[in-house]
């Protein structure tokens, strides 16, 4: 039997999560400690001090850690299970549940709900944050009636939030939107995201689930045989994805044009093929629900 994959499960040679024990051999396990990320961003790596980036949790997510040591922590991610290290000065006590994320590429924190206060940090695509909306107190210019959601980090003004059960009614918009960010191995924020990250935050913003990486998405497709491809359907080669915005067109985040783009996927397939990448490898469908 072939050991479980080390991207979706906590185990390594001197350590496994007690979830895991009977499942695979290790001279500890441990039980996991609930913890959030409080930094816009967190790089996660494959192993402790690794150049690459594997993947990259963003404010407010929810990990479980399983060991501490150097500066950095081993976690596994709530939403997508994926494991990796992260520096631990990321990471804080989980506090309340999250009420709203930011449906704005980046979103300013502020120390208080005033517009000309200097933004704390800024928070990306699909944060997590918990509050309540508040209005703006008068300022020296009158009565202002902007309106903010304050909660235990900061205040985000309003429009660049959105209610956590009001998710986004196209995760395809939601990428598309997304047009013009950078390419970066490993990223998943607008400052930077891969292929498969693209998908996986796009659909997030529609409360859609989705794995991590571009094998797992494919693993969790159902296949499409017949044509034409449909608004949503996926595209995989070795290595990569896109997303079919029409029957013809692809979205990909992709390192030829170094953005998210959007090209025919005609002349995809065979720019992609000429440069040794060769033809799909399949086209398929994740669920939506």
């Amino acid at each position: 039997m072939s050991p479980p994959d080390p991207r979706l499960n906590a185990w390594r040679e001197d350590l496994a999560a007690e979830a895991l024990r009977g499942i695979v051999d290790a001279p500890r396990y441990a039980a996991p400690r609930r913890a959030r990320v409080v930094a816009p961003t967190a790089p996660m790596r494959s192993r402790p001090g690794a150049a690459g980036l594997a993947h990259e949790l963003i404010f407010g997510a929810l990990v479980d850690v399983y060991d501490e040591a150097g500066g950095e922590a081993w976690v596994q991610a709530a939403e997508d299970g994926y494991v990796g290290y992260v520096p631990a000065k990321t990471l804080a006590a989980p506090g309340p549940a999250a009420t709203h994320r930011v449906a704005a590429r980046l979103a300013p924190l502020h120390d208080a709900p005033e517009l000309k206060t200097a933004p704390i940090a800024h928070l990306p695509f699909n944060a997590r944050l918990s509050g309540e909306i508040v209005t703006e107190e008068g300022t020296a210019g009158g009565a202002s009636n902007r309106r903010w959601l304050r909660c235990t980090d900061g205040c985000v003004p309003a429009p660049l939030v959105e209610p956590l059960d009001a998710p986004a009614p196209d995760g395809v918009a939601e990428a598309e939107a997304l047009i013009g960010a950078p390419y970066v191995w490993g990223g998943a924020t607008p400052l930077g995201l891969d292929c498969s990250a693209l998908i996986q935050i796009a659909r997030r913003a529609a409360d859609l689930s989705c794995p991590r990486d571009s094998d797992h998405q494919q693993a969790a497709c159902a296949p499409v045989q017949s044509r034409p491809l449909t608004r949503g359907d996926l595209a995989f080669w070795a290595g990569h994805v896109g997303v079919m915005t029409d029957a013809e067109t692809l979205l990909h985040a992709n390192a030829h044009h170094m953005a998210v783009a959007v090209e025919p996927l005609a002349g995809a397939v065979q720019r992609i093929e000429a440069s040794g990448g060769g033809a799909p490898s399949a086209f398929g469908r994740l669920p939506d629900a």
